[in-house]
């Protein structure tokens, strides 16, 4: 659900950004250069980190989603949802943590099977 919401935010802006008339315009190519990737492969520090795919790409947004229902004992919220730092590719960073059993935010790391990041970003081309 996350995703489709993403995906609408960012045609959205798109189109926004493009005009919709039918003169041609050279910011038409922005919706050509649109793109969302997404990772569900969490890293041993609980991470899952999704990147854009060229260090010239510019992220417009990203997000997280987590089935945390199945985890056992823990009350489990996202800890982390964010860009990642400047250098090097742009990407988008989730963790989820545990809160221990008395209820008390101990932060610590969850990895969770089905934990997915996205991230939707502008190619490089459309920032000339």
């Amino acid at each position: 659900m996350l995703k489709h919401f993403l995906l609408g935010s960012v045609v959205a802006l798109a189109l926004a950004a493009c005009g919709g008339s039918d003169n041609p315009d050279p910011r038409d190519s922005l919706r050509d250069r649109l793109y969302c990737n997404q990772s569900n492969r969490p890293n041993t520090t609980a991470n899952v980190i999704v990147y854009c795919l060229d260090t010239n790409d510019l992220p417009l947004s990203g997000g997280c989603e987590a089935n945390v229902s199945n985890v056992e004992n823990q009350h489990v919220a996202l800890a982390e949802s964010g860009p990642l730092g400047p250098g090097g590719l742009s990407g988008w960073r989730c963790m989820w943590a545990a809160n221990g059993q008395s209820g008390v935010a101990d932060g610590t790391p969850v990895v969770l099977a089905d934990a997915t990041a996205f991230i939707c970003c502008v190619g490089e081309q459309t920032l000339r």
